[in-house]
Formats: structure tokens, C-alpha cells, sequence
């Protein structure tokens, strides 16, 4: 089977079910028998990173690995961009920490974008960086997406122009969800230009967390202090949009920063556990990141 070019930032598993149905096939087999993944998980919130690592190691879908997925976001659990891709392409990356978060599995369209897409290529397709683990919004039109069920594989993955109105439930965020959301694609986009600097946004959230005391009683007392100004600057909303545990009020609440912070055997966590940190730090000081955007060239939003 042929595979469809890539529109600017589609997702890799809408490249994958436009060269399905392009193909002239009525099912994904030919397609996972071919490429050898497995056709369970296209959720946009799990990374997937161990079957798009399977994909990229052919042409059709090298570049997408990066520019076509999470994947990179992933990268902020290891010290160095080689390590990264050696554990996201193991197996025992099914052991990722998820139990405390509010996953979705839904896919995501902005609607503008869809009319758009539709006029310059003849068909909607689903766009990687709206579906980039826990956005909201379109940065581009400033809107929030809108949400679709029961899209759990590639067979029932249609573009978003094909969908029927009654499966399209929108939904509606306050302006912090936005700078959320342009928050996330930012460090998204500085992964996207150099890989690398993943080890330098790790180095910055080992600075604010350390020194971490030796005594367990102290080490205790100095996470919990933390956390109090974590969620002193980090709106109330965007953490119950994250973990489970601050949607119920009876839960015991987690400490986020520890749980990053310690090495329990469960080495790869979902990103967002890195990512609120370091939104936490930006909110602290917008200039915290400076540097890296000069390195990587990467300033305001990118282009759709």
C-alpha cells in the first residue's frame, strides 16, 4: 500500500488511516501486518511511543516520529536524548505512570483549522499539536478544540470533515487553559527544533527543587512546602484538568513534586508530571526559559 504525504503538522495515525482508505482498503490489517505494530493503541494521550519508534524506522515515517506525535515530550524523563530513545522503544515502557492522571483517550480538532485544511488540501485531518497531552485549545485561533469519542482505532479514524455533527462535543475553557495550552506546544516546539535541550529543562527542575534534604522526615516537610507554592501560582483548574486527585476532595492528594522527584522503578511517567513543573517555574519568572528559546529559535506560536 501506498502512504498519503504528510500534511503540515498532521498527526502520525491520521497519515496512517488517509493511506488506509486512499489505498482502497476497508481495514487496517494489511497496514499493521506491514509496519508490525500493534493496532490498540492510537489514543493521542499515551505516547505510543514504543509503535511510532516501530514506524519510524521506516522512510514513510521517519520524520514523524518527531513532528507527528508526543514522542518528544516523553523525552523529559531521561537525562539525554539517547537514553530516551533506547527505554521509549522498550517494552517495559507499558509501565508508564498514568493511575493519577485524567487521560483522555478522545481525539481533538479545532474547527477553523478543519475549514482551512479543508480549502487548501481538499480534506480536514487530525493535527498533532492539538492532540499533544492535555491541550485544550488551538493556539492559532485562540479557541477551545472540540472533542471526539470512540475513535480507538485506525479502522474508525476518519477526518474530522467526515464526522457526523452528533459525535462532536465541544468544550469550554477559561484563558488560563489557553496559556496552558500555548505553554505546552512552546516546549513542544523547542523539542521539535533540538532534542537536547530536554536535559536542560531537566537540569532547570532538578535547580528549583533541590537542595532536597538527606532526612526523610525534612525531605517530607521540604516537598510538601514546595507543593503549597506550586499551587500558590499554578491556577486551581489547570491541576484538576491534569490528576484525578484534585477533582476529589476525599482522594489523598499526591505530592506531584515528589512523585517526579523520586526513582521508585516506574522511570517513565507521563510528561505532564514535568510539564505543570515547569509551567510552575515559568509562572515564577517568564525569563526562565530565555535562553533556550534563543537556542532553539523558537519564539510566540508556530504556524498550523
Amino acid at each position: 500500500m501506498n502512504i498519503v504525504k504528510a500534511f503540515p503538522d498532521e498527526h502520525v495515525w491520521s497519515v496512517a488511516a488517509r493511506s488506509i482508505k486512499w489505498s482502497g482498503f476497508n481495514s487496517s490489517s494489511i497496514f499493521i501486518d506491514k509496519f508490525g505494530i500493534d493496532h490498540s493503541h492510537i489514543k493521542p494521550t499515551k505516547g505510543d511511543c514504543h509503535n511510532i519508534t516501530k514506524l519510524a524506522k521506516f522512510k514513510e515515517f521517519e520524520q514523524l516520529q518527531k513532528s507527528g506525535s508526543s514522542f518528544l515530550l516523553w523525552h523529559l524523563n531521561f537525562d539525554s536524548t539517547e537514553c530516551a530513545d533506547s527505554e521509549l522503544n522498550c517494552a517495559e515502557y507499558q509501565q508508564a505512570r498514568e493511575s493519577q492522571l485524567i487521560v483522555c483517550s478522545e481525539w481533538k480538532f479545532c474547527p477553523c483549522c478543519a475549514q482551512e485544511n479543508r480549502a487548501s488540501y481538499g480534506t480536514a485531518y487530525w493535527h498533532n499539536k492539538h492532540n499533544l497531552p492535555f491541550i485544550t485549545h488551538c493556539t492559532k485561533h485562540n479557541m477551545p478544540l472540540s472533542h471526539v469519542a470512540n475513535l480507538k482505532d485506525l479502522d474508525s479514524l476518519i477526518m474530522p470533515n467526515r464526522l457526523a455533527a452528533d459525535r462532536i462535543q465541544s468544550q469550554q475553557y477559561g484563558e488560563e487553559f489557553f496559556n496552558w495550552s500555548r505553554f505546552v506546544e512552546r516546549i513542544f516546539n523547542m523539542l521539535e527544533q533540538n532534542p537536547s535541550v530536554a536535559t536542560q529543562l531537566r537540569q532547570k527542575i532538578w535547580s528549583r527543587l533541590n537542595p532536597v534534604p538527606n532526612e526523610q522526615k525534612k525531605r517530607r516537610n521540604h516537598f510538601n512546602t514546595l507543593l503549597n507554592e506550586l499551587e500558590a501560582i499554578v491556577p486551581n483548574s489547570i491541576l484538576r484538568h491534569c490528576f484525578q486527585f484534585y477533582r476529589d476532595e476525599k482522594r489523598r492528594k499526591s505530592n506531584i513534586l515528589f512523585t517526579t522527584y523520586k526513582r521508585d522503578g516506574i522511570q517513565i511517567r507521563n510528561p505532564v508530571y514535568m510539564l505543570i513543573i515547569l509551567y510552575w517555574i515559568e509562572l515564577e519568572d517568564s525569563s526562565i526559559f530565555g535562553d533556550l528559546h534563543e537556542a532553539t529559535n523558537i519564539t510566540g506560536n508556530s504556524a498550523k
